[in-house]
């Protein structure tokens, strides 16, 4: 039997069995929120269309529909799945993963800076159990500030919203400090941590007399997507995203790897893994070139 798992924000188990000359069959055992299912529905389509070539049954679980858990709880509750492979979303769930295991392979997607965050070696020769997709966030970050302040008249002043738990976010925020100062302008920090700090952080973006939001990429402010367009209209703040998905709720723009093609290149990864066994060290990882 082999089992594959994919979190961030949540956990996807795939589970096959040699099924008959016939074919194959799929089913859910949990399935994520449709909000998430345009992501991981590719992946999973990879992995359908991979087991009906096979005669093998798949089936899917997502442990964590409701959302992410704490790291901790997440890389002791990772082991508990019995996957033979894990499909990672961003930056903490890879970190997670790493922690709760050093042999299983790590897909990951959409992560800023992987040689700098020490999950793998190179992109070229990655090592260890991890490969995957790196998303370009860290040198785009600053690119996004300036798209920004081309959108809008006058922007001397612009509000730059992380979250700190992000590791990746260090890493950007250097990155639009340096664009920042190489043009003359003043940034306004705000800590988002979590979800229910996202009206304060408008609330004193607005009070700062901003003239924009700069929403450094993470997983939290592309699922918070429709609850921060929400925000921006009421305080009438210009927002701009790493994330196309943003701009399709109501974001002025954006900037960034297409995350939709990320998940299908991760799917390509899965197959990759299901025709034969591999490690991850012998995949070299993919750096999306396309920006939106």
């Amino acid at each position: 039997m082999r089992s594959w798992a994919a979190h961030r924000p949540g956990c996807l188990a795939q589970q096959l069995t040699p099924k008959p000359a016939f074919g194959a069959s799929c089913s859910w055992r949990t399935a994520p929120p449709p909000r998430l299912w345009i992501y991981w529905g590719p992946s999973a389509r990879a992995s359908a269309s991979t087991a009906t070539r096979k005669r093998q049954t798949i089936t899917f679980e997502f442990p964590w529909p409701q959302g992410l858990p704490e790291e901790a709880e997440l890389s002791a509750g990772l082991p508990r799945l019995k996957a033979d492979l894990i499909l990672a979303w961003g930056t903490p769930a890879v970190t997670a993963a790493r922690r709760a295991t050093s042999t299983l392979p790590i897909i990951m997607i959409s992560v800023a800076d992987p040689v700098g965050s020490g999950f793998i070696a190179s992109l070229a020769r990655p090592g260890g159990n991890v490969t995957g997709i790196s998303n370009l966030s860290r040198d785009l970050s600053g690119k996004l500030l300036e798209v920004l302040v081309e959108a809008v008249p006058r922007a001397d002043h612009i509000a730059v919203l992380r979250n700190p738990t992000n590791p990746a976010a260090a890493l950007q925020l250097r990155e639009t400090e340096s664009a920042a100062r190489s043009i003359g302008l003043a940034l306004h920090l705000v800590e988002v941590p979590v979800p229910a700090d996202l009206e304060p952080a408008f609330a004193i973006s607005a009070e700062a007399r901003v003239k924009g939001v700069v929403l450094l990429p993470d997983p939290m402010f592309l699922s918070q997507r429709e609850a921060i367009a929400d925000l921006a209209r009421k305080t009438r703040l210009p927002t701009a995203f790493g994330r196309r998905e943003n701009v399709e709720m109501g974001g002025l723009l954006s900037y960034g790897p297409n995350l939709r093609d990320q998940f299908r290149h991760a799917a390509e990864y899965v197959t990759k893994f299901s025709r034969v066994p591999i490690r991850p060290r012998y995949l070299l990882c993919n750096r999306p070139s396309l920006s939106s």
